[in-house]
């Protein structure tokens, strides 16, 4: 009986080595982006993000996924991109300029370099 517990933990060992050998490596960075909204002013937030969203998907922008906080902090949002290096970065934040460009939305977002003062989203922030 002994060694049949020994044969069954030995299996159980290598087919949990097995499995996880066969994960892949984690590759690659998070761009994450939160953003702490007046509870006043989210819902012409959330108008603006689907007017950011709806010109992304049209205008083949970046890639990104938007969470958002549903127990703890509320009207926190946090928007995450994967990056392959840092170079990406830059990269992907291009992208989602020009898309909002050819959308010409520029009165919901000021289309500045990230060394700017803050543009008319401040109204926003908390």
């Amino acid at each position: 009986m002994n060694t049949k517990m020994i044969l069954k933990s030995i299996a159980l060992a290598v087919l949990a080595a097995a499995a996880a050998a066969a994960q892949p490596a984690a590759t690659g960075y998070l761009d994450v982006y939160s953003v702490r909204v007046k509870p006043d002013k989210r819902l012409q937030f959330d108008a603006v993000a689907k007017k950011w969203a709806a010109a992304n998907r049209q205008h083949k922008g970046d890639n990104w996924v938007a969470y958002q906080v549903d127990y703890g902090e509320q009207n926190t949002l946090y928007f995450v991109g994967v990056r392959a290096n840092y170079a990406a970065f830059d990269e992907g934040q291009a992208a989602f300029m020009n898309a909002l460009k050819r959308r010409q939305l520029p009165d919901q977002l000021a289309l500045r370099d990230s060394r700017s003062p803050p543009g008319p989203l401040s109204q926003f922030a908390c």
